[in-house]
């Protein structure tokens, strides 16, 4: 596959493609800006997403079990952090998601859906410049709804069991029957919104809708 620019300047280029035929709508995908730019935004922002769902599987449950700090501040793990999840598995995710199986938080279907996206962010990480010109690798844009879906299960898990007894304002509230609706966390937020910027649909109503549900959650359970 060969790309010849036979005459450019300021005003114009004239380009010559010589390719075979399964390559001519990559490359003309490629040159065209707006679909270039439309792919290394949904690119960029299935990366970021990731590393959303890489804090509700590791960082929340670290935080969880891990209390003091080195002496540049930064978290230490404590030895039954250690014995408890990392002895599971040399990656922190994987351990981490076998350890939220154990505790009934995620599945094993989940934590297959975890790892299909993980892989996923991996091929987009090694191979971006295949992903944005290429029509033979292209973003899974359905694995968006199941990052969203899982970070959401992830977070209202520790909403409940943590969150909520640790607050005072809930003293009398049971978390478990709250439903899922008046759980939003940050994440959730941020994450709805990227997937609608990704897939082209308004961020804006996601950003709006969860607003609107944290004030009728407020004033259900008179929380200022």
């Amino acid at each position: 596959m060969t790309l010849l620019v036979k005459k450019m300047n300021l005003d114009h280029a004239e380009v010559i493609i010589q390719t075979t035929k399964p390559h001519q709508k990559s490359w003309l995908d490629f040159l065209n800006p707006e679909t270039l730019r439309g792919n290394l935004i949904r690119a960029s922002m299935f990366l970021a997403a990731f590393e959303i769902l890489e804090d509700s599987v590791i960082s929340r449950l670290r935080g969880f079990m891990c209390f003091e700090h080195d002496e540049n501040r930064h978290l230490m793990d404590s030895d039954h952090y250690k014995d408890d999840v990392l002895s599971r598995h040399k990656s922190r995710f994987a351990a981490s998601l076998d350890w939220l199986i154990e505790n009934g938080t995620v599945n094993l279907s989940d934590k297959d859906c975890a790892q299909r996206i993980r892989t996923h962010r991996n091929l987009i990480g090694h191979e971006l410049p295949k992903i944005i010109a290429s029509s033979e690798h292209e973003l899974d844009e359905s694995l968006f709804d199941e990052l969203y879906y899982l970070v959401a299960k992830i977070d209202r898990f520790w909403i409940r069991e943590l969150e909520i007894p640790s607050n005072s304002d809930f003293d009398n509230l049971d978390p478990h029957e709250i439903p899922d609706s008046e759980i939003i966390s940050g994440n959730m937020i941020f994450l709805g919104m990227m997937r609608d910027i990704a897939i082209g649909e308004a961020g804006v109503d996601m950003y709006k809708a969860s607003i609107d549900a944290l004030r009728q959650s407020q004033k259900t359970h008179n929380v200022e």
